[in-house]
């Protein structure tokens, strides 16, 4: 999603890479994400509850308020699990707000923490470890 921003991870192992991504893996992954639209708890329910859109059943594991700048400005935290394409967008949509921002923060284990925009990094040795144990795929394969 060219409109998001936030941690991407650049590998060459297909493999890692498909399990990391497949919604049957459900490898977590955390957004931050501005919304103009009136936010109310039972809002955030049903989304991890689960609704329907365009065929595909949809939820997050967890939706939270961040923070509120006004009546109709929310920041809220998404986790989600499958993380299909456009989930969080679509989700939205559905309770009427209207995205503004969406930043990734999280990928299963690895955070963006102390990254600044454009800035890159190796995965350490322990991280790539995490990742692959984590998917299900052999630790030094």
């Amino acid at each position: 999603d060219r409109e998001s921003a936030g941690l991407l991870l650049f590998t060459n192992d297909g493999e890692l890479a498909n399990r990391l991504l497949h919604p049957r893996y459900e490898v977590t992954k955390e957004y931050l994400v501005w919304v103009d639209g009136r936010v109310e708890e039972r809002a955030l329910r049903r989304l991890e509850q689960g609704l329907e859109d365009d065929g595909e059943w949809l939820h997050a594991e967890s939706v939270t308020i961040d923070e509120q700048d006004g009546p109709d400005y929310f920041l809220l935290r998404f986790i989600v699990a499958e993380g299909r394409k456009r989930e969080i967008r679509r989700l939205c949509t559905r309770c009427h707000w209207r995205v503004q921002s969406l930043l990734r923060v999280r990928l299963g284990p690895l955070w963006l923490d102390g990254l600044a925009l454009g800035e890159v990094r190796e995965l350490t040795a322990d991280e790539l470890k995490t990742l692959r144990h984590g998917v299900g795929l052999a630790i030094n394969g």
